[in-house]
């Protein structure tokens, strides 16, 4: 097994993130990682016995960033490349796990002449990327990158459309460990509602992650303000941009208006996901833009209850509309509503999709054979 150097530019606990935590955990001998912000991230990977160290950097260059930007952080960027080498010496692959670390990265290898894998998290699109900024990714992946991990096949066809080697991309899910999931928490059902003041004859909707316009979150709440007997749990925070934290803002005016006043509960970060889907009676992915993959999905399909996604990117890859869940066009409420009302009407059904949701999801993202996939890529990079 190669020796391999992580790269990740957040401190926080997203998607991305967890995923590098089990890539990492298991995949190097040895492997370390290191963050180019603090966060919960380096708890979370000290616990998980993970080497981990943070190297700051403040490239001051967002996702929509143009040229100006990207030039001003030219002289941060040398400086974070030259630590990165310092460490990246020792190890036999560079593994970068998001688009600033694959910049940081790119450099380094090249410098080193290591080969570099790229786990491409992001779908590469004018919603959410500069036109610039994914021409530089695409570049650096073309000429520096051995491999290309995406983790759906939405994001694999970004990354081409925007001029991306096929050649080099390789399509492998993220993998869970379903064992928190399989836990019967029906128990605890009665006392998480209790904690969160819901009726036990509301008919509970969870939605879960950042709180940011592109995920939707206002989407369900337009779904359920002419529904009485509806509760929203809104699980997650805005801990981005000013843009996110004025997004939650005009979702908490939302919720006070006098059809949904007091039906709407804002949960922040939570641990216990596993408690909180038992106790829901729908977990709903209601992003406006295509999701590159949808973690929040796949658990809920192994806590076997019903899920209602945004039919878009890595998600409708996830769900089988008809048989595993139910899929809605991205920020139609009406339609997102009528579906709600269908599961609310036919529990029978929805616990049938439910089961067959768990099912499917055990047996396409286990984290076990994900992560052979993972080792088998990059070990074709190095030997």
């Amino acid at each position: 097994m190669p020796s391999i150097l992580y790269l990740d530019q957040s401190g926080q606990l997203g998607g991305a993130e967890l995923m590098l935590a089990e890539i990492a955990r298991q995949v190097g001998d040895p492997a370390h990682v290191i963050l180019f912000d603090d966060g919960p991230f380096v708890a979370y990977l000290e616990q998980l016995g993970v080497s981990v160290q943070v190297e700051r950097v403040r490239l001051g260059v967002t996702k929509s960033g143009g040229w100006l930007a990207s030039a001003n952080a030219v002289p941060a960027l040398l400086r974070q490349v030259r630590t990165i080498v310092r460490h990246a010496r020792r190890f036999d692959l560079i593994y970068a796990n998001t688009s600033k670390a694959l910049v940081v990265g790119a450099l380094a290898a090249a410098y080193l002449r290591k080969p570099l894998v790229y786990h491409l998290h992001d779908i590469l699109d004018r919603s959410h990327f500069s036109p610039m900024n994914i021409r530089v990714l695409t570049s650096l992946a073309r000429f520096f990158a051995a491999r290309v991990i995406a983790n759906s096949q939405a994001t694999a066809d970004a990354f081409v459309a925007a001029s991306g080697d096929r050649s080099r991309v390789e399509v492998i899910y993220n993998g869970f460990d379903p064992t928190p999931f399989l836990t019967d928490q029906d128990g605890e059902r009665v006392a998480t509602r209790v904690s969160l003041e819901t009726q036990s004859s509301s008919f509970v909707t969870i939605v879960v992650g950042r709180i940011a316009r592109w995920k939707g979150q206002h989407v369900l709440l337009e779904a359920a303000r002419s529904q009485k007997d509806w509760t929203v749990w809104i699980v997650g925070d805005a801990f981005f941009t000013e843009e996110d934290m004025q997004y939650k803002r005009e979702l908490e005016e939302i919720a006070s208006t006098a059809d949904l006043a007091g039906r709407v509960k804002f949960c922040g970060f939570r641990k216990d996901l596993p408690t909180l889907y038992s106790a829901a009676d729908v977990v709903v992915h209601c992003s406006t833009a295509p999701e590159p993959f949808g973690r929040v999905i796949v658990e809920a399909m192994l806590s076997a209850r019903p899920v209602v996604a945004s039919n878009a990117g890595g998600a409708k890859e996830i769900v089988r509309s008809d048989t595993t869940g139910w899929l809605v066009a991205p920020g139609d409420f009406c339609s997102l509503r009528e579906t709600l009302l269908e599961i609310e009407r036919n529990p029978g059904l929805a616990a049938l999709r439910a089961q067959a949701g768990r099912s499917d999801a055990l047996r396409r993202f286990s984290i076990d054979a994900i992560l052979g996939q993972i080792r088998t890529s990059v070990e074709t990079c190095v030997f």
